[in-house]
């Protein structure tokens, strides 16, 4: 079995058992609500929270959390790129500027698995593209219901 497939395996075990201590919770959820105080003293260590005042900490939280992903991400894209070609803009005009290069790079791009429109592979390219990826052959559904049942 692949390390995909191996994480793949142990993800759906994980959730099979989160989701039994969920429900666990869930169950409790009506013995604490009386428990709830959005106005719980601040030098207090001691507080618990109502759905709203968590939502509104969660969606600040979530913001920053992208915020943060989004530089993150164009930092990871332009990654040594030299300043003066760290732009779509500034690509697109050096491969106006070189059709040589842009003949290069389209036919690197003819020979990749699309993402974005349909493509029509043969058997082996379907096969060799999942190879690529580390992706066999894996019951999803009898992993998660294994793991689902466990313990």
């Amino acid at each position: 079995m692949s390390d995909t497939n191996a994480r793949i395996v142990a993800l759906a075990t994980r959730l099979g058992v989160d989701i039994k201590s969920l429900r666990d919770a869930l169950a409790a959820l009506p013995a604490v609500q009386s428990l709830i105080n959005d106005l719980a003293a601040v030098d207090s260590t001691d507080k618990t929270y109502s759905v709203a005042k968590i939502q509104t900490l969660l969606a600040a939280a979530i913001a920053q959390a992208r915020s943060e992903a989004t530089d993150d991400a164009l930092s990871a894209i332009r990654d040594g790129a030299p300043q003066a070609l760290d732009t779509l803009n500034e690509l697109v005009t050096r491969i106006n500027d070189d059709r040589d290069a842009f003949d290069v790079v389209a036919q690197l791009a003819n020979g990749s698995v699309r993402f974005d429109e349909p493509q029509t592979l043969t058997a082996a390219q379907q096969a060799q593209a999942r190879a690529n990826i580390g992706l066999a052959d894996v019951d999803f559904e009898a992993a998660y219901i294994a793991a689902r049942d466990a313990a």
